[in-house]
């Protein structure tokens, strides 16, 4: 019998949909969010609390796989943008690679704000070599800034993701959705205004459906990816490229 898959944030947005979409190819798959996911039973616990995050990795089977998709917008405050996007989802993949099945994987949610992250690499690697001692210093960031940062971070991360799961059979690999049509895109006009969202949605011409983000991390974990590991696979309709080609010619 395959081992389930574990689908953080799995309330809502793309971890919903992911959820939903393995389970109609028939995976087993345990839901985990800070509120119950309208998918049935759900391991609901506060990924920001260690104590809460320990419970919960202490309480999981053997997996099939790891979607970490739990996050908040830059609408939250700084600090809770980092506690949660990149502090908990650094800790629970780091502790749950050995609890992933050989030949399995996980798939960690970054996005493409991660592309726009003001930090320098130095200052990024100062705050991961001690999360802790870097702190104080998030109640002074913009939910924004922190959202890109928490986002590049994540980033950062998974060169030591996949070192980490090499022994044991299990591959990491990253996905930046970009505008996507969940409850987080509200989110998301509020913090970068109308004129820039009208922008990226008459660049591709709409925005991204969660079925189709879903569709790809389902790829990612099955053995059809087999040899794909430690990529960051930005998928955004071409958005990112589009803005790149004019930033250049401009």
């Amino acid at each position: 019998m395959t081992p389930p898959i574990l689908v953080t944030g799995a309330a809502s947005g793309l971890g919903l949909a992911t959820a939903q979409l393995l389970r109609e190819r028939g995976h087993d798959v345990i839901l985990s969010d800070l509120r119950p996911s309208p998918l049935g039973e759900t391991r609901v616990a506060d990924l920001t609390d260690e104590a809460a995050r320990r419970d919960l990795i202490a309480g999981l089977p053997p997996l099939g796989g790891l979607v970490a998709s739990a996050g908040v917008a830059g609408q939250a405050p700084g600090h809770l943008v980092m506690e949660l996007n990149y502090v908990a989802t650094r800790d629970l993949v780091s502790c749950l690679l050995p609890k992933i099945a050989r030949g399995s994987a996980a798939v960690v949610l970054s996005s493409t704000s991660a592309l726009f992250a003001s930090q320098t690499q130095e200052e990024r690697r100062v705050i991961r070599d001690d999360p802790a001692a870097a702190r104080p210093g998030w109640q002074d960031l913009e939910g924004w800034d922190a959202y890109g940062l928490s986002k590049r971070l994540l980033l950062d991360e998974l060169p030591g993701w996949v070192a980490a799961g090499l022994p044991h059979g299990v591959r990491v690999n990253a996905l930046l959705p970009g505008p996507i049509e969940t409850p987080m895109l509200g989110d998301l006009e509020q913090m970068q205004g109308a004129e820039a969202m009208d922008y990226m949605k008459a660049v591709v011409g709409r925005y991204g459906q969660p079925r189709e983000i879903a569709t790809i991390i389902a790829f990612l974990l099955s053995p059809d990816a087999s040899w794909l590991n430690g990529v960051e696979l930005r998928v955004d309709g071409g958005l990112f490229t589009q803005f790149a080609l004019e930033q250049r010619t401009s």
